[in-house]
């Protein structure tokens, strides 16, 4: 019988090429084998005004009662293994900031810091400023997003609804985020609002914020529920500015293979700053208006000032709606 001898260098060979075969590749990630969480947290009654610290958010049930606000910092995600039920008012924080026009003055230049964009595609313009020598153009309004794209918005994150833009003040905070995950069930038979704020003095509104509520169950919304999202109102013109723009609606998505919405949402877009006379802006140092935020829904343009001692402020836009979407789904293996 003949046999086989092997160099001794041959077992190093061997290993290296076993070792080779099980290359461990990181970029493929797998869905969360829990996205209702584990229900460490128990379960939760909110029965009186509360802002919402708890560093286990991972519930068995969460209840809000009638009587109680509870108020939740932007970009929470609240997982439940049962059921959600909100009978009282819920405000989410906002949570991306406004732009800035710093340290403007007579004979001096300031610097300019640029809105949050939030999940939209191009963050707000502030609005030009200087002195009275030079016609000041107005702050662009932000873009927002496809219906597709806001489908698949699902993890949105700290900064929803974008910062307006400023004016020579800052521009408003756009509305934040909560997403809510049970199990069983999420019931909204109260209050829900993560809005984005008003401009003021010709600064641009902040972008509406969101909600996404997920169940391999159902998802409802009573006949007493309002779910609220709007974007923030532009402010209006004065002697030292030309109004601002209205911000863009928000988004609330219900993802459930059973969904029912009898109560009230709104997605609204921010009206325009009002534009004042001709000849109202006076100030040495003036601006025009920042542009509205963006969210899911555009932000609308501020309105421009133009040149001379007594200038004349332009017309600001309207921010566009956002999106209410539902889709019939068991929603364990997008989170």
């Amino acid at each position: 019988m003949s046999r086989l001898f092997l160099p001794v260098a041959a077992p190093a060979l061997i290993l290296l090429i076993w070792s080779g075969c099980n290359t461990i590749d990181n970029s493929f990630q797998p869905p969360n084998p829990r996205p209702f969480g584990d229900g460490s947290a128990g379960a939760k009654a909110v029965s009186g005004d509360e802002a919402l610290t708890d560093t286990n958010l991972q519930y068995t049930d969460f209840t809000v009662a009638a009587s109680a606000t509870l108020t939740v910092e932007s970009g929470i995600v609240i997982r439940c293994t049962g059921t959600f039920t909100n009978n009282g008012t819920i405000i989410v924080v906002p949570g991306a900031e406004g732009g800035n026009n710093n340290n403007f003055g007579t004979t001096t230049d300031g610097t300019s810091q640029q809105p949050a964009i939030g999940i939209a595609t191009l963050a707000a313009g502030n609005g030009a400023i200087g002195n009275n020598a030079l016609a000041r153009a107005a702050g662009a309004g932000g873009e927002g997003i496809s219906e597709v794209e806001a489908r698949n918005t699902l993890n949105v994150g700290v900064r929803a609804g974008g910062g307006g833009g400023a004016s020579v003040m800052q521009g408003a905070s756009g509305g934040g985020s909560l997403t809510i995950l049970g199990a069983e069930a999420v019931v909204n038979n109260g209050a829900m609002m993560a809005e984005g704020a008003d401009g003021d003095s010709g600064a641009g509104g902040g972008g509406g914020g969101s909600f996404v509520m997920g169940s391999a169950e159902n998802v409802t919304n009573t006949s007493n529920g309002t779910i609220v999202v709007d974007g923030g109102a532009g402010g209006t013109s004065d002697s030292s500015c030309g109004p601002g723009g209205g911000a863009g609606g928000g988004l609330i998505h219900m993802i459930a293979p059973v969904i029912s919405d009898n109560g009230m949402t709104s997605v609204a877009g921010g009206a325009a700053g009002a534009q004042g006379p001709a000849a109202s802006v006076t100030a040495a140092i003036r601006s025009a208006g920042g542009g509205g935020g963006p969210s899911v829904g555009d932000g609308g343009n501020g309105g421009g000032v133009t040149a001379g001692p007594n200038a004349d402020p332009g017309a600001a836009q309207e921010g566009e709606d956002g999106l209410s979407l539902k889709t019939l789904a068991d929603p364990t293996a997008l989170f």
